[in-house]
């Protein structure tokens, strides 16, 4: 039986050892083709699984084994983050799609004042993010709110006589903005946007419903109010609380 003194790679399952004595033998399974001598070393009887670690075994195991076991603790993904709630513009997809269905209309009819039925179609498949008015035309053709298409916001869903409801979106943008003592620049870093995009919906670009949530989250105020001008100015409680924008300085 060869002793092994270069470095070993151990991972990729369980190591499970078995030691008589300091410098004997340790019987490593599923990690080595044969038993490796860690010389000096007190009895080890597993290693976290997955967890792949390259070293020289001779004078440092002790600080390696140490090293493993403070990085290999389970954590929860970057992706996912503790007690923020998920933005409403994500639930339009599934919204859209089971008012369309519960009222047997087909993406044509859906689609009524848009070009055809296949953007409905995207719409539902979630291939792209849709503007303001592409929803409020969508809501229309279904009776339904546009604040709650696009945000699950329970509110008006008679159509205006003339227009869209969207089309104040630039005003109440900037009215709130100045209200709440904040530059472009300020609510665009607030809201995770570039201030090119913040001046442009104030200069009458048409948002995406997300571009539109994000303004409105930074602002402290309900993305149907400020999408639509429908429901309450406030956010619903939960993100009231966390949303607290402070005026830029100067």
């Amino acid at each position: 039986m060869a002793r092994h003194n270069p470095s070993v790679r151990v991972g990729l399952g369980f190591a499970r050892a078995s030691q008589s004595g300091a410098g004997k033998w340790l019987d490593w399974q599923n990690t080595a083709d044969e038993p490796v001598l860690f010389p000096g070393i007190a009895t080890r009887t597993y290693l976290l699984p997955n967890v792949p670690i390259d070293c020289n075994i001779t004078p440092h195991i002790e600080a390696i084994f140490s090293q493993v076991e403070r990085e290999s603790v389970c954590v929860i993904p970057g992706s996912v983050v503790r007690g923020r709630k998920n933005p409403d513009y994500l639930g339009f997809p599934s919204r859209l799609k089971k008012a369309r269905k519960s009222q047997g209309a087909s993406l044509d009819t859906t689609a009524a004042h848009l070009s055809d039925g296949k953007t409905v179609f995207l719409l539902e498949e979630r291939r792209h993010v849709p503007r303001l008015d592409t929803v409020e035309k969508i809501a229309h053709a279904l009776g339904l709110s546009p604040a709650f298409l696009a945000y699950g916001i329970e509110a008006d869903a008679s159509q205006p006589t003339a227009g869209l409801r969207c089309e104040g979106v630039a005003s109440r943008l900037r009215e709130t903005r100045i209200h709440r003592g904040l530059s472009v620049l300020a609510l665009a870093t607030a809201a995770g946007l570039s201030h090119t995009a913040v001046g442009n919906v104030e200069r009458g670009t048409m948002p995406s419903i997300a571009t539109a949530e994000a303004l409105a989250i930074a602002l402290g105020v309900s993305p149907g109010w400020l999408a639509y001008g429908l429901g309450p100015m406030e956010l619903p409680g939960r993100r009231r609380a966390a949303a607290s924008p402070a005026p830029s300085p100067g």
